[in-house]
């Protein structure tokens, strides 16, 4: 194509006139949905230009609009744009970029458009193109919304089915060994309940079970019988309820941890001297 092809009239917003043409001519089916996105691109620049003219698009830029992977993506797109009578294509020079605009293929120029893919609302804006054109602002809406005179206010219906019930779980039954547990440790129940529920099932499993008086026994006795806590802490924690509890029944102190000293573990990590051999007889 040459470029001394005339830039065609356009009519305020031609821009929608040509996407809704796209859409009732199918025109996916016959230049594909990349095909489509080109055009739209194309033909959203000329009116950012105001229909002034030409639109220059350099092939990266077009690319990237585009979001064709290769040179030959885009230029595959194109042709086909171009064959199907969509697209009007003048390739650049070096240091000059290729130049476009879009057509619809078949249909009247000018304001005429307006009478084939216009709906009659915006025929009205094609005759008076000095209307302020529509945003994409919605107008907002009175709340509530006015009634006119001379007509009733509407009441909303009735609804005759009585309001449901707010679903309540059933209080789960008290575990009193669970409690106690809970009780004489100073844990909170509902962060530690994991914790302290193993330990109430440990003890529930004995033979025979341990019983939450012999646990608040325990706690009573627990410096008595962990003597190797006094001067650390005054409560028992789970671990030792369930390991130690047993201690109220045989009436026995538990063993006080072996504690070494750094001494102690030098002289047992410290290499042994191999047993000297006894000295040869002296020859007189």
């Amino acid at each position: 194509m040459g470029s001394a092809l005339p830039y065609p009239d356009r009519p305020p917003q031609f821009d929608r006139l040509f996407i809704r043409a796209m859409a009732d001519r199918c025109a996916a089916n016959q230049i594909g949905p990349a095909g489509c996105w080109l055009l739209t691109v194309i033909v959203r620049q000329e009116d950012v230009n105001r229909y002034a003219g030409l639109v220059d698009f350099w092939t990266g830029q077009l690319m990237g609009l585009l979001g064709a992977g290769s040179e030959g993506t885009l230029k595959r797109v194109r042709n086909d744009c171009v064959r199907a009578g969509w697209l009007v294509y003048l390739p650049g020079k070096k240091g000059k970029a290729a130049r476009y605009w879009v057509q619809i293929p078949g249909a009247k120029s000018g304001s005429k458009l307006w009478s084939e893919y216009g709906p009659e609302s915006d025929q009205n804006t094609a005759q008076n193109p000095t209307r302020i054109r529509p945003t994409s602002i919605p107008t907002p809406i009175p709340d509530p919304l006015p009634v006119p005179a001379g007509e009733a206010p509407a009441v909303p219906p009735v609804d005759s089915k009585p309001p449901r019930k707010p679903k309540t779980r059933a209080a789960r039954p008290r575990n009193p060994l669970f409690d106690s547990v809970a009780e004489v440790t100073g844990l909170d129940p509902s962060t530690a309940r994991s914790h302290l529920g193993k330990v109430a099932a440990a003890l529930a499993e004995a033979d025979p079970p341990y019983t939450p008086d012999e646990v608040r026994e325990f706690a009573r006795r627990y410096l008595e019988l962990c003597s190797y806590a006094r001067g650390e802490r005054t409560r028992p924690t789970p671990g030792e309820i369930e390991k130690y509890v047993g201690l109220v029944r045989t009436n026995k102190a538990a063993p006080a941890p072996i504690i070494r000293t750094a001494a102690d573990i030098s002289l047992i990590d410290a290499p042994t001297a191999p047993p000297m051999s006894p000295s040869p007889p002296r020859v007189r």
